[in-house]
Formats: C-alpha cells, sequence, structure tokens
C-alpha cells in the first residue's frame, strides 16, 4: 500500500526544484529504530525537516471491516514514530496519515505539543476511492500549512 501513497504523496508534495522529498521506509531518528513507511520531508533554513509521517496497513482480509482495534494500533505506531523524531522543532505542527487499504485517516500534532489529534477535530475515516476530492483536499491543507 506504500507504493500507492508514494505515487499520491509525489504529486500532492512534488519533488520538483527540491520543494519537497519522499523517503520510503525510513528510520524516524538516528537514534531509532523503527522505520516509518512514508515521510515528507522539506529544506527549511538549512535544516531537513519531516512535516509528514505516513503509516500505511494492509486491508483487512475479504469481508471482514476495519475495526476501531486496527486504526488505533496504527495511529499509534505513527505516534511512536513521530516520537523518535527528537530534533523536532517545538513550534512546528507535524501531521500524520493512516491508511488502512483504499481508507484514510488524517492527524496533526499541533505546535508545541507532542500528542496527536485529529486533524479536523473527529476521527473520520476517508475511502480513496469514494472520497477522493475530501482526501484530495486534506492533502492540499497539509501542503499549504507545510509551506
Amino acid at each position: 500500500m506504500d507504493h500507492m501513497w508514494s505515487q499520491i504523496l509525489q504529486f500532492y508534495f512534488p519533488l520538483a526544484n527540491g520543494s519537497f522529498g519522499i523517503e520510503r521506509e525510513t528510520y524516524a531518528s538516528e537514534a531509532g529504530r523503527g522505520r516509518v513507511d512514508l515521510i515528507v520531508t522539506k529544506l527549511r533554513r538549512c535544516t531537513l525537516i519531516k512535516p509528514l509521517f505516513l503509516e500505511a496497513k494492509r486491508p483487512p482480509p475479504e469481508n471482514k471491516q476495519i475495526s476501531q482495534h486496527m486504526w488505533d494500533q496504527a495511529r499509534d505506531e505513527l505516534q511512536a514514530n513521530i516520537d523518535k523524531w527528537t530534533d523536532r522543532p517545538a513550534n512546528m505542527a507535524v501531521f500524520g496519515i493512516v491508511a488502512i487499504g483504499l481508507y484514510v485517516k488524517f492527524y496533526v500534532v499541533p505546535q508545541h505539543r507532542t500528542r496527536l489529534e485529529p486533524l479536523n477535530g473527529n476521527d473520520p475515516s476517508f475511502s480513496i476511492s469514494t472520497k477522493s476530492e475530501t482526501v484530495g483536499e486534506a492533502l492540499l491543507y497539509i501542503r499549504a500549512q507545510i509551506g
């Protein structure tokens, strides 16, 4: 699934002119050993920042729903990976995406905070096949916030 998301992120966070970078299966920090599925990077004032982390999981077997437990586990893994980025500037928001199959949830760690919060106040999941416009709007919003 992270191959699909790599393509989606390259569209919304273009690599042209050195604007953004996309790292796949990378470590969140030099000291941490947990690998992040995808990280969007950006060069800001000669420092590489990591404003967007994505955790992608396989969908459940056919005829099974995505359980709340699956969402919680993926979100917790995303939180743990963001926590490993120890040199994160406190005045910088970090965004997170959890994808399970074709469904996605968006999160943010606001400035001067450490915990993930739902991006839009509640915690809905969106299907990229039926709610692609909503998913695209969320990604454009994140890109605008990153600058």
